[in-house]
């Protein structure tokens, strides 16, 4: 096959092939409004330019559309996790949760929620539902609450985001997932939950989106950064692709009670995750 485009005027375009698609980029009809003989070399560099970042634009959206994000936003139903006169974690998830996939959509990601509403869904279902879909990250939002009895020296405040860890874990036996007790994974399915790529991949993803929520809430709100963690949440351990856990807060600090309930902090708290993600894609 053969295709041949004539113009009026001389211009510069870019092709790009993906599996059996062909995109051409061509010039704007605001772009063609003086041939290329009439400009000055500033001019036919700045037009260069302009047609380059189109071609990225078209890159990066086009990479959105081939990953889907799973979001997980935690407890729901009759399990409401933290409470504090009256705030319920299972209602602060739902929102920020909501709020992050209006976000990622317009990025142009694929996002799929465990659950849209104010339903119960078990661990072992989510995770199921997660790797039923095929996700490419999976990403379960909560809101922290301090023990009744305290232990000296921690902070029981601030954010911080969780990947994979199973060491010394009781969810593992002889190299098998256990929920509840029962080994419910096979050691071929254990393996991938627990594959060095996934470690590595969801470490790089937990330290990014930890780095871009500080960035993101830090513009208003004075919020202690309590780092990136490694612990063997059933979220963590079931899931086969990178996962990770944010703690977005204590819901029996004063302050960041009052910041969870504020719609303007849960907006900038999903920007900096969806940035992180972003920058995990290196987008």
């Amino acid at each position: 096959m053969r295709i041949v485009i004539e113009t009026t005027v001389p211009m510069q375009g870019y092709t790009l092939v993906r599996g059996n698609q062909l995109t051409l980029f061509l010039p704007t009809k605001k772009e063609l409004k003086k041939p290329f003989s009439k400009m000055k070399p500033k001019q036919e560099a700045t037009r260069e330019h302009l047609s380059k970042k189109r071609v990225q634009k078209y890159l990066y959206r086009a990479k959105r559309r081939t990953e889907t994000i799973i979001l997980d936003a935690g407890h729901g139903g009759r399990d409401i996790g933290a409470s504090n006169n009256g705030v319920l974690e299972k209602n602060l998830t739902l929102s920020m949760t909501l709020k992050l996939r209006k976000i990622l959509l317009k990025m142009g990601y694929n996002v799929i929620l465990t659950r849209k509403d104010d339903s119960f869904m078990n661990l072992k279902q989510r995770t199921e539902y997660a790797n039923a879909h095929r996700g490419s990250l999976f990403v379960s939002l909560h809101a922290n609450a301090a023990p009744k009895k305290r232990t000296p020296n921690v902070h029981y405040r601030g954010i911080e985001v969780y990947y994979l860890s199973v060491k010394n874990s009781k969810r593992v036996k002889n190299r098998r997932a256990v929920y509840h007790g029962k080994k419910v994974y096979t050691q071929e399915a254990y393996k991938a939950m627990t594959s060095q790529q996934k470690y590595q991949r969801s470490k790089a993803l937990a330290y990014k989106v930890q780095r871009n929520i500080l960035k993101s809430v830090r513009r208003k709100y004075n919020i202690y950064n309590k780092g990136v963690k490694r612990n063997d949440f059933w979220v963590l351990l079931a899931t086969k692709m990178p996962a990770i856990l944010v703690e977005t807060g204590y819901l029996t600090h004063k302050k960041e009670v009052n910041n969870l309930e504020d719609t303007y902090y849960q907006t900038l708290l999903v920007e900096g995750i969806a940035k992180g993600i972003n920058a995990y894609y290196g987008l």
